[in-house]
């Protein structure tokens, strides 16, 4: 079982964002679109972590190892309280949104051995969500 905690992202590039709350439920297909989880906010069984360790293997090793629990598969749920605030900065690895797009594909491919057609789908969706979260009035 994976709790996610609610937080809320309050600035980019020196602009302010919407709030960002983590859904009631995620699951795999939801993630491979946006990632919802936040290692400062997850509560997960110390069991899943010591048998599912960050790959190193990887640059979205936080991303990877969601995705592996997800698949096994978990059960993951919300939860209203907010226990983080987020800021983004300037030169941040979470602010590099082309290197972090590239990163996406290679974990959709390399780490969850996905075929191209699912692949680009995914991709497609993940970006549309990104360009509509960071972008759009």
């Amino acid at each position: 079982h994976l709790s996610l905690r609610r937080q809320r992202q309050m600035c980019i590039r020196d602009r302010k964002m919407k709030p960002f709350i983590v859904p009631e439920r995620t699951d795999y297909h939801k993630m491979l679109v946006s990632s919802v989880v936040s290692c400062s906010t997850a509560m997960v069984r110390a069991e899943l972590l010591k048998a599912h360790p960050f790959r190193k293997d990887t640059y979205h090793e936080d991303y990877a190892l969601w995705m592996e629990l997800f698949a096994l598969p978990i059960r993951a749920a919300g939860d209203e309280k907010v226990l983080m605030h987020y800021r983004q900065v300037r030169g941040s690895r979470s602010n590099a949104k082309g290197n972090a797009a590239r990163k996406r594909w290679e974990v959709y491919r390399r780490t969850l051995h996905m075929g191209l057609l699912e692949s680009a789908w995914a991709f497609c969706r993940y970006a549309v969500h990104g360009f509509l979260k960071y972008y759009a009035p």
